[in-house]
């Protein structure tokens, strides 16, 4: 969908003056449930890797 610079304005955007400075911050978190798993009680399993790239 393409917007007008009017639309976008009255949304309650403008644009950056270039003496403006920009800050974000993204984060990100996946939770994943895994059934069937039996395993002793207190057990710590600690597993690092990469899933589809990311």
């Amino acid at each position: 969908m393409n917007l007008s610079n009017h639309a976008i304005e009255k949304m309650g955007y403008r644009r950056r003056h270039p003496d403006e400075s920009l800050t974000a911050e993204f984060s990100s978190i996946s939770a994943f449930w895994v059934q069937g798993v039996a395993l002793p009680e207190r057990a710590v399993i600690m597993s690092k890797g990469l899933v589809d790239g990311a």
